[in-house]
């Protein structure tokens, strides 16, 4: 899979010992459907999955239409 958008995960401590994790995406942008979409996704919700702290995730989602809007939406679900 080429991925010509990136993503970058941090992790930083707090005060109370958790570990605060910050997702800064910018999503792939121009391609047909969703499938790459939604496969750049997977990887940063598997390490959100892992992490047991609180998350941040921001940034350009290029979330333009209805059906990215679902996988979206299904993502943070």
């Amino acid at each position: 899979m080429r991925l010509p958008k990136s993503a970058l995960v941090t992790v930083y401590p707090l005060p109370d010992a958790r570990l605060l994790m910050v997702v800064n995406i910018h999503a792939v942008n121009f391609s047909l459907g969703v499938d790459v979409y939604s496969k750049q996704l997977l990887p940063i919700g598997d390490q959100i999955a892992h992490h047991s702290g609180p998350v941040i995730m921001a940034g350009d989602f290029n979330a333009w239409s209805r059906p990215r809007m679902n996988a979206l939406y299904r993502f943070g679900a």
